[in-house]
């Protein structure tokens, strides 16, 4: 799995009213080109875009296109409330750290700074260490993290 797409933007990633930096993201996930996106989605990040009806309605159909893959909710729920307990990270975003650690995947896009922080603490995620997706010059993060996956 390749990419964690936070609440705060995958509505408008989907619909393409995003800034053009996204435009390779949403590329890859409908028409896979120049690479093959997948996102991962699961426990509270699941119920976040449950939501929106429409949003669902989207990631279910790139869950059945095999470009989406739900992580299973118990998981995510057991894997956040330990990060809660441990105090583990500085953002509220403890289910996006979970979903990484369970899913594998390493890039997120999110404008959330303090969840960006989180993401590239090697004490929550290594081997591979987190990236962020925020722009057209972050292409490379998708070449390296998605066509292999």
């Amino acid at each position: 799995m390749c990419v964690i797409i936070d609440t705060n933007l995958v509505s408008c990633i989907l619909s393409g009213a995003c800034p053009d930096a996204y435009a390779l993201i949403k590329r890859g996930l409908v028409e896979g080109r120049p690479y093959r996106v997948r996102i991962v989605f699961g426990g509270r990040l699941r119920r976040e875009y449950s939501k929106s009806r429409k949003l669902l309605l989207s990631i279910l159909e790139l869950e059945r296109a095999g470009r989406a893959r739900l992580i299973p909710d118990n998981a995510c729920d057991a894997r956040e409330a330990q990060l809660k307990r441990r105090g583990a990270c500085c953002s509220d975003d403890e289910h996006v750290i979970a979903l990484a650690q369970l899913s594998g995947a390493r890039v997120l896009c999110s404008d959330d700074l303090a969840l960006h922080i989180d993401f590239k603490d090697s004490r929550l995620l290594a081997d591979p260490r987190g990236s962020i997706y925020r722009s057209a010059q972050h292409a490379p993060l998708i070449k390296k993290r998605c066509a292999q996956s």
